[in-house]
């Protein structure tokens, strides 16, 4: 049996693995490490298993993307459990759900097997293995190219409306994309998702204030079947100026969220906030504990894209407004 263990991307370098050992993120965070030359990215809601006597990978359940910075060699991974293998190719992600699994093949030729079925995938492919679509392979778009703002240093003065504009290269034959807002270039947690119909949107960064800095990326988007394409390089913003001092004078309430768990049409719901608030999710107040913890539970009655608006009032009558954006799907993540 594994052992069972919680690591940073920083303390996996150095982890004395001695023995079979099932990995996992630590909360809230994503991980990323490297196998053979190829390079994972183990998102918040992953784990894998790692066997350093016959250096063995096995992708247990989760979402993970990787580069494949190999001099050549095939490398092998395990998916799910013995017998279902992988050859990653240049550039992909994959999403394991229970005993189904998402391919997405961004560069290069890509081999699977799958309870006794082999797959291949060439450049910009995706396939499933659920029910509805087992054993179809679907064509997907290329990165959006020429971003803005790449890496952009952006100044506000106490005048400032605080919005920031971004814009990208359209991908020819694509209307509508799925555009992304992180706190970390390790795509911990996502502070906003929002469908674009344009090459070109306009935030306001005043719900993330006091990130101060954040990386965006965009990719192209098929709303008929809710299937996302290969994201954009990240880009990266910094906010300086008078604009921020001045806002530090009052402190608003602190509102912390963790990674939701999305199960079909239900989304789990945990985080924190100042003790003594008042704490609202979609204008429904909902119960803080003596530290300010909560869990909060929604049904939605229809798939897609949906928006969650937290409220946090202080005693004193301050405001911290987030907006979270989910896919809610008929496949569990």
């Amino acid at each position: 049996m594994a052992n069972e263990t919680i690591l940073s991307s920083r303390d996996i370098r150095d982890y004395p693995f001695l023995g079979e050992t099932k990995v996992k993120p630590g909360p809230g965070a994503s991980l990323e490490f490297m196998y053979n030359g190829i390079i994972f990215l183990c998102l918040p809601d992953a784990q894998f298993v790692y066997s350093p006597e016959s250096n063995h990978l096995l992708l247990e359940s989760g979402t993970f993307f990787w580069t494949n910075k190999s001099t050549g060699t095939e490398v092998t991974v395990t998916l799910l459990n013995q017998g279902n293998v992988m050859n990653p190719s240049g550039a992909g992600k994959i999403a394991l759900h229970g005993n189904n699994l998402e391919v997405w093949n961004y560069s290069g030729e890509l081999n699977y097997r799958f309870q006794n079925t082999r797959y291949h995938l060439k450049q910009l492919s995706y396939s499933s293995t659920v029910p509805a679509m087992r054993g179809a392979v679907v064509s997907i778009a290329p990165a959006p190219e020429s971003i803005d703002p790449d890496n952009q240093n952006i100044f506000f003065d106490e005048k400032a409306i605080p919005v920031v504009h971004f814009h990208w290269k359209g991908v020819p034959g694509v209307s509508t994309y799925l555009f992304r807002i992180y706190p970390s270039l390790l795509k911990e947690d996502v502070l906003t998702i929002q469908q674009v119909d344009g090459n070109t949107i306009t935030v306001n960064i005043m719900p993330y204030i006091g990130q101060r800095h954040f990386y965006w990326d965009v990719c192209a988007f098929d709303p008929a079947r809710n299937l996302e394409s290969v994201p954009s390089r990240t880009g990266f913003v910094q906010l300086s100026g008078t604009f921020f001092a001045q806002k530090a004078t009052t402190k608003p309430p602190e509102l912390t969220l963790y990674p939701f768990t999305i199960s079909g049409n239900m989304v789990v719901i945990k985080g924190s906030a100042t003790p003594g608030s008042q704490m609202f999710i979609d204008d429904n107040q909902v119960t803080l504990d003596s530290l300010g913890n909560f869990t909060y539970t929604i049904f939605y009655p229809s798939m897609g894209l949906k928006d969650i608006v937290f409220n946090v009032i202080s005693s004193t009558g301050l405001t911290t407004t987030l907006k979270r954006q989910v896919i809610v799907s008929d496949i569990s993540i």
